[in-house]
């Protein structure tokens, strides 16, 4: 818990400051962490951070990649019973459709 606590403020920080390659290298560790310790909600909703996070620093590759995670995030709160998570994912993969 305390890992996930720390990666939660490393992500915040490095996102804050424009530190794109860190929010997304932090946010990818966190995810699999999560992942590993079965933590799916908050897997799913680290996906949305990574998503962010790529389309911010916008390297090549980085916005199909970003719809690929947004995607997947999407299918996991829907597979969980949470489709709320539609209004906040459906904008997002939209502008990535443009």
């Amino acid at each position: 818990i305390d890992k996930i606590s720390r990666d939660s403020a490393e992500f915040e920080l490095a996102y804050a400051q424009g530190h794109w390659d860190k929010a997304v290298k932090v946010s990818e560790s966190h995810m699999e962490l999560l992942r590993d310790h079965g933590y799916r909600w908050g897997w799913a909703r680290r996906l949305i951070d990574l998503g962010d996070a790529l389309v911010s620093r916008g390297q090549p590759g980085d916005l199909k990649r970003a719809q690929q995670v947004y995607q997947q995030s999407l299918e996991m709160f829907t597979e969980m019973g949470a489709p709320g998570y539609s209004e906040v994912l459906n904008p997002r993969l939209a502008a990535l459709s443009n």
